[in-house]
């Protein structure tokens, strides 16, 4: 869950609840923004370490659709489902450019555990890269 206040996503760096967060906009898309996560370690009495943390891999991705409706994420879904591509390695997950942003999206599969067309998630990256 990205850093909030009152109901509205922070947009700026901070410490929060135990976890340092920075924040970063996309580069020419305005409305996406990258988290990155680090928590404050804890010993085994699940008590913080003052000034140890420990780095959440994957950043999370907002998406203010404030800014423009949910233009970009109607294209988005549409886009991936006609032209996305596959992830190298991950046979469950397409991609696809849209307005010079990278979309993933997963796909769902059946109770045989088959793949299907059908897209369950889809979501903005800063960098191109998962």
């Amino acid at each position: 869950m990205p850093p909030m206040k009152n109901g509205k996503v922070v947009l700026t760096d901070g410490l929060t609840d135990g976890f340092y967060y920075t924040v970063k906009e996309h580069p020419t898309y305005k409305g996406i923004f990258e988290v990155n996560y680090n928590v404050a370690a804890m010993n085994n009495k699940l008590e913080f370490l003052p000034g140890v943390l420990k780095k959440i891999d994957d950043p999370k991705t907002v998406y203010d659709a404030s800014i423009d409706g949910d233009k970009l994420s109607d294209k988005a879904a549409k886009v991936l489902q006609t032209e996305g591509k596959v992830v190298a390695g991950k046979d469950n997950m397409i991609e696809a450019m849209v307005d010079e942003v990278t979309f993933f999206g997963y796909l769902e599969k059946d109770v045989s555990g088959n793949i299907t067309d059908i897209i369950k998630n889809f979501y903005p990256v800063l960098n191109g890269e998962l």
